[in-house]
């Protein structure tokens, strides 16, 4: 019974300690006009994911996404002038969840980062 209690209590600590997590999503040197609000042009929609990984709770973030790149990348890909309806969603799904549970314990953390829009021509 005192075993199942440690279990239970690690796992609360586990998920009560999970620190505050920061996505930085910058993009200071973006060579393509980008805009959240819709235009009036043909568009092709993009989604691109990444996974951010953070330690000591959420205070030594590893791998910030590189939205130059990657906005760069799919413009490029679909022949476009620049980017609508940019939109950046960041959090954690079912699985991130079970995972971090498993790798809380020494303070290794995951999150997503979601960023979509539409490329214009």
């Amino acid at each position: 019974m005192r075993r199942v209690s440690v279990i239970a209590l690690f796992l609360v600590l586990s998920l009560a300690l999970q620190g505050c997590f920061t996505a930085q999503v910058v993009a200071p040197g973006i060579r393509y006009p980008v805009t959240m609000s819709a235009v009036r042009a043909k568009t092709v929609p993009f989604e691109h994911s990444t996974t951010i990984w953070y330690a000591i709770w959420g205070l030594v973030p590893f791998g910030q996404p590189d939205i130059n790149a990657i906005l760069d990348e799919e413009v490029k890909k679909a022949g476009g002038k620049g980017v609508s309806k940019f939109e950046v969603e960041t959090g954690m799904k079912i699985p991130m969840i079970f995972a971090n549970l498993l790798t809380g314990f020494v303070t290794v953390y995951n999150q997503q980062v979601i960023v979509r829009g539409e490329i214009y021509k």
